[in-house]
């Protein structure tokens, strides 16, 4: 029986590079991903809103609020959550934060007519959301929503501090990526580094914060004093024609934020198309889990 031993050269340097970039802590920061996202607000409503949208407003439906009421929007990106607030609440105070500065200014322009209208009631903030969450007063909010985006904080102490900012009998509503999200652009992803060991230069430790699914999602809320009211699963398949149109798709809807920092775009958009084409790769599934749960 032949050996390739080239390959099993590659994958044991592969891990040793792994674990050498997570003990000495080369990860992806924050900052990094929001400069990400700095980059793909244009192109980030057409891409992602307009598939995974659906699933936000799915979520938004089954938040109970009254008109009048404090609404909170943590990575409120373009402002597509705070619109539909806007529309279905009339709030009498609406705060969206968010660690990128061109979504934050797309949502400016979308919202721009409720911004001169609510002046002083309607604030757009720039920054870190654990951060800023913890600049607020407690038992203040009728509604926190968080989309998409908790994974890129500490899901543990940012629902703690959702708990806190919640009166009585507020509403929080959770949409996020699970898991089990895009496994042939995972695969692919790791694949990629597996070919070229020396040369990604940091790693991307987001999926150790996804959730597993809706229940484990679940218990989040439930450690954090929040009583479910209803928890779901949900899936939404994507074609692509070649390996080209799927990482360019990957890339403007925020799917690939912080994995360019494994070689750089340019030269990792090309590999990760060719192994695209190579394992004949045409779609991928994005899976995802809601929480709509109380404070009691």
């Amino acid at each position: 029986m032949l050996i390739n031993w080239k390959r099993y050269l590659k994958k044991a340097l592969y891990f040793h590079r792994i674990s050498w970039h997570w003990l000495l802590g080369h990860r992806v920061r924050a900052h990094e991903y929001a400069v990400d996202y700095d980059t793909v607000s244009a192109t980030y409503n057409r891409t992602w809103e307009a598939r995974m949208g659906k699933h936000t407003q799915s979520m938004l439906d089954r938040v109970i609020a009254q008109p009048g009421s404090r609404i909170l929007d943590l990575a409120c990106g373009t402002g597509f959550v705070l619109e539909c607030q806007a529309k279905k609440l009339s709030p009498a105070e609406m705060i969206g934060i968010d660690c990128s500065k061109g979504m934050l200014e797309l949502a400016r322009e979308r919202l721009s007519e409720k911004c001169r209208e609510w002046s002083g009631r309607f604030i757009l903030s720039h920054g870190d959301m654990l951060e800023e969450i913890r600049k607020l007063p407690d038992a203040h909010f009728d509604v926190v929503t968080c989309c998409w985006a908790m994974s890129y904080s500490r899901p543990d102490a940012l629902m703690r501090e959702i708990s806190r900012v919640l009166k009585s009998g507020g509403m929080a509503g959770i949409v996020d990526n699970t898991r089990q999200t895009l496994p042939g652009v995972e695969q692919a992803v790791i694949e990629l580094m597996q070919e070229a060991p020396l040369d990604f230069r940091t790693v991307n430790d987001i999926r150790f914060r996804l959730p597993a699914g809706s229940t484990s999602l679940k218990r989040l809320f439930g450690k954090n004093g929040l009583v479910c009211c209803e928890h779901w699963d949900g899936e939404e398949t994507f074609e692509f024609r070649n390996g080209t149109e799927a990482v360019v798709w990957l890339f403007e809807c925020g799917a690939l934020a912080g994995n360019f920092r494994l070689f750089g775009r340019t030269d990792m958009s090309n590999r990760l198309a060719q192994v695209f084409d190579r394992k004949g790769l045409r779609s991928t599934v994005h899976r995802f889990c809601a929480v709509v749960g109380k404070k009691c």
